[in-house]
């Protein structure tokens, strides 16, 4: 009886040294999680007064601003870092275009707004204006280190930003170009709904074919 008795405490032990180690995961790992969501509203938040905002809440206390004036707050300052970053993004496209025009085997158009090098030559069909070109391409940012995935599809010149449009009229069928883009010629201020403002985009692009036929 004794023995069974004491595997009890024991069980019953351990059963609650786990119940706090779980509190305390889950306590941690919500803080992670509220830690993550103000990460995506892009404003600088003090931490100390968003805990205590939370301690408060818990003893159902005022907050010193209604929720629609805090969310307008957070629009203001996000709107400010936008316009602040946008600025910062152009004259670093500014700057770097520049600098690119300078390389060996480097074709500017459009006043150096869009640039471009030949990766490989093409021997195929020319690709034109208002053509519907199978094309294979891949994309980055500036301060990108690596070019995300690539992607293939037909895509309608006409349709495509102007910047890429004139980057890639002229290629044959089996020609890669790197081709710069400044944000006037991309998606600028607005930045492509999801995108920064301003941002220099930059595409590695291979022409599969170059007309679609009926």
């Amino acid at each position: 009886m004794k023995i069974q008795m004491l595997f009890f405490q024991l069980a019953l032990f351990s059963s609650l040294l786990f119940a706090e180690s779980c509190n305390e995961q889950v306590s941690e790992t919500l803080g992670y999680m509220i830690g993550k969501n103000l990460q995506r509203l892009d404003v600088q938040l003090d931490l100390d007064k968003v805990v205590e905002g939370m301690y408060n809440a818990s003893l159902e206390k005022e907050p010193p601003m209604t929720e629609e004036a805090c969310i307008q707050a957070i629009g203001a300052m996000q709107e400010k870092n936008s316009i602040a970053q946008g600025k910062k993004n152009l004259e670093q496209a500014n700057i770097f275009l520049a600098d690119q025009a300078k390389k060996e085997g480097m074709i500017t158009l459009e006043s150096g707004k869009v640039q471009y090098c030949v990766l490989k030559e093409g021997l195929g069909e020319s690709v034109q204006a208002h053509s519907t070109s199978l094309i294979r391409y891949s994309i980055k940012e500036l301060e990108d280190l690596s070019f995300g995935p690539s992607k293939e599809g037909w895509l309608n010149l006409s349709e495509i930003i102007p910047g890429l449009q004139l980057g890639i009229v002229g290629m044959k069928e089996g020609e890669q170009r790197m081709i710069y883009i400044h944000p006037e010629l991309a998606y600028g201020e607005l930045g492509g709904f999801i995108l920064p403002s301003n941002l220099l985009i930059i595409f590695e692009v291979e022409i599969l074919k170059a007309h679609k036929t009926e």
